[in-house]
């Protein structure tokens, strides 16, 4: 009997380690979180000035400096020396080792509370939350808070169970030791707190005083921190103020073009909670779990991001109810059912997981897809007191890439305000709005993304400006600065680029005179050597490569190949618009060509990949035009004929080359596989 029941501690553990490592493998990606960038930056001030700073020296906010109270000084300083000792790489390392601790602590806890079964269910709770969960996994001090809290609800159920004094005084030595250190690394140490009162109001009463003990003690550690209770007393502030969730996205509930996973697993999750909750409350040891499951769960669907919180810190408490619903079910039922449940989560999870967020594949690199780069680099080399204005994320990288700018703000939330935040989104919509507070700033440079629709009319608001220049374009940015901007070595490495512009638009490039189509290869042979700007000088090769081939205005798209010459350029601009797909995923009009082309090609998987990404955030007029191509290539004849003709009917469709061309088709279909 003994035997049996080491060989069933040694699967639940097992198991544990099976969850631990599935974990960290699901946070072993490369680092491209904005966030990242900023607590980088921060840290690497502090180990500059060897103290933590007291005022702010980044914004360009009016008056003198202000009091800012890092709350995640001590994470932000440790991820830089991790950083700035051993690269990269160890941040990764530290990061998921904190994982394998969240897990290890999440099974172990269901073991102690219900034995093996508990353990096992745990674990496979842990896989099954990773393609929700995976995009919450980036390289920032959340995850820190993540494994403490873990930890927390270990300690806390050891107290519960403990008979010693000395043990019972060393429980919670080792919780005040690390609420100093949640205190200092992250703000959600309100989450150990309320783990504590949790377990003080519904705990054993024969341990209530020693709970009341734990709660003191928080309390206490909560003081400690180079700001005093200050710290503790600004994240309530920012937790219980209602204005910030609706001024970041990622402190939003789930947006109707979130991944349907993002909302379906955590649904699930709950509903699972739902049902075994009533078992739950009979069990003291679970009690206090309850409360926790139900703030965080209330969490959960009102912010995304403690998505992670709720679907890891409440998988003890899922795996223990499901062991209690499956407790007549015998070992070798068990086993046999449990296996199987671990071989489906382990093959059907990395499949889930492959088109959620963050769409990365394994890797410990930094990655700078997406950033400013070239931009960035630029002010660090050549700025002459730069004074930014560019959006939130694009800040926290300017903060890191060019720590000799100033913002106009960058991520630190809470530290602005939300009045002033909400007054700098109103400028990247407004032209009185942008032209009032950049002059009130005597802003400098402007990083707008072209890419992105919030951001898209920054260029149209500062290109006219008198005495400022587009100097540089990048992938998903595009850079301008006032004409004192620069010292006189930068301005003239970088002169204004006059032929290109900050679009993925076709119009621009296709309708441009064979002078200007030359100017535009000299400025992208200028872009060249620049980083991160391959995508957009492989967009704007490609369309000039098929402009031979265009419709008639460069919405109309390009006309299908005829001959061996056309299928020739048809060739050359699919590598290229190809390239450019592939590096930025969320520009319509590039999914849609690039759609058109894959098509054309009879690469139906690629089209419709394309296409599926191009309508994402709704069907535009190139995407449904693609789609059409499309059927009509895959042999749904009559299905297009419905579309065409009844857009030929609108007084618009009558004169559209490219409804032309479809219909043309009709009669003679495009034939696969091509010439």
């Amino acid at each position: 009997m003994e035997g049996k029941h080491a060989r069933s501690a040694s699967v639940g553990r097992a198991h544990g380690l099976l969850g631990a490592l599935a974990l960290a493998l699901a946070g072993w990606f490369p680092g491209n979180n904005p966030d990242t960038f900023g607590h980088l930056a921060q840290g690497r001030q502090i180990a500059e000035l060897r103290t933590v700073p007291q005022l702010d020296t980044w914004s360009l906010l009016p008056g003198p400096a202000r009091a800012w109270h890092n709350y995640e000084w001590l994470s932000d300083l440790g991820t830089w020396w991790l950083y700035d000792e051993y690269g990269y790489v160890m941040v990764t390392i530290f990061k998921c080792a904190l994982l394998v601790i969240t897990a290890l602590c999440a099974s172990e806890l269901a073991f102690r509370l219900i034995g093996p079964r508990g353990s096992v269910l745990t674990s496979c709770a842990i896989i099954a939350s990773i393609p929700a969960i995976r995009s919450r996994l980036s390289d920032r001090p959340h995850v820190l808070g993540l494994c403490l809290a873990a930890a927390y609800l270990l300690l806390l159920n050891l107290l519960s169970r403990s008979t010693h004094r000395r043990t019972r005084i060393a429980l919670v030595s080792v919780i005040g030791v690390l609420h100093v250190l949640w205190v200092n690394a992250h703000g959600s140490h309100l989450l150990g707190l309320g783990i504590g009162l949790s377990f003080l109001a519904l705990g054993a009463p024969a341990l209530r005083r020693w709970f009341a003990c734990v709660v003191g003690v928080q309390l206490l550690a909560s003081c400690i921190s180079p700001y005093g209770p200050a710290i503790s007393i600004d994240a309530i502030a920012h937790v219980f103020d209602p204005r910030y969730r609706n001024l970041v996205s990622e402190w939003q509930a789930w947006q109707p073009h979130d991944p349907a996973w993002l909302q379906l697993g955590p649904a699930l999750h709950g509903a699972l909670l739902a049902v075994i909750a009533p078992l739950a409350w009979r069990r003291p040891l679970l009690r206090p779990m309850l409360p926790i499951a139900l703030v965080l769960g209330a969490a959960c669907f009102r912010s995304i991001r403690f998505l992670a919180e709720f679907m890891l810190l409440t998988a003890p408490l899922l795996g223990v109810g499901l062991a209690l619903l499956t407790r007549r079910l015998r070992v070798p039922s068990f086993t046999i059912v449990s296996a199987l449940l671990t071989l489906a989560l382990c093959v059907g999870v990395p499949v889930a997981a492959r088109d959620l967020p963050p769409f990365a594949i394994f890797g410990a690199r930094i990655s700078y897809a997406g950033t400013p780069r070239a931009g960035t680099a630029l002010l660090e080399r050549h700025g002459r007191s730069p004074r930014v204005f560019a959006a939130m994320q694009d800040s926290w990288f300017t903060m890191f890439a060019a720590p000799n700018s100033r913002l106009v703000f960058d991520g630190r939330v809470p530290f602005y305000g939300p009045d002033w935040v909400q007054r700098v989104m109103n400028a990247f919509h407004g032209q009185t709005e942008f032209d009032t507070l950049t002059r009130e700033l005597d802003v400098n440079t402007v990083i707008a993304s072209h890419a992105a629709a919030g951001e898209q009319s920054v260029s149209t608001f500062v290109a006219p400006r008198p005495g400022w220049s587009l100097v540089m374009i990048e992938d998903l940015h595009a850079t301008y600065v006032r004409h004192d901007a620069l010292d006189p070595k930068g301005a003239g490495l970088y002169p204004p680029l006059r032929a290109l512009q900050p679009s993925y638009a076709l119009s621009w490039i296709l309708d441009a005179d064979p002078v200007q189509q030359s100017r535009m290869r000299e400025e992208l042979a200028r872009l060249a050597q620049s980083e991160g700007t391959s995508a957009y000088r492989a967009w704007v090769l490609g369309a000039l490569t098929l402009a031979p081939l265009k419709r008639g205005h460069g919405s109309d798209g390009f006309r299908w190949p005829r001959d061996v010459n056309d299928w020739k350029l048809y060739r050359e601009g699919y590598s290229l618009i190809t390239r450019a797909a592939e590096q930025v995923r969320d520009v319509p009009v590039v999914s849609a060509l690039h759609a058109s082309l894959a098509a054309a090609f009879c690469d139906f998987h690629s089209a419709e990949t394309s296409l599926s990404k191009a309508m994402a955030d709704g069907a535009s007029r190139e995407p449904l035009l693609a789609s059409q191509e499309l059927a009509l290539r895959r042999g749904r004849v009559e299905e297009v004929r419905r579309v065409v003709e009844a857009a030929r009917a609108l007084p618009q469709g009558q004169r559209d080359p490219w409804l032309a061309e479809l219909h043309a088709g009709l009669a003679k279909p495009p034939i696969c596989p091509h010439p």
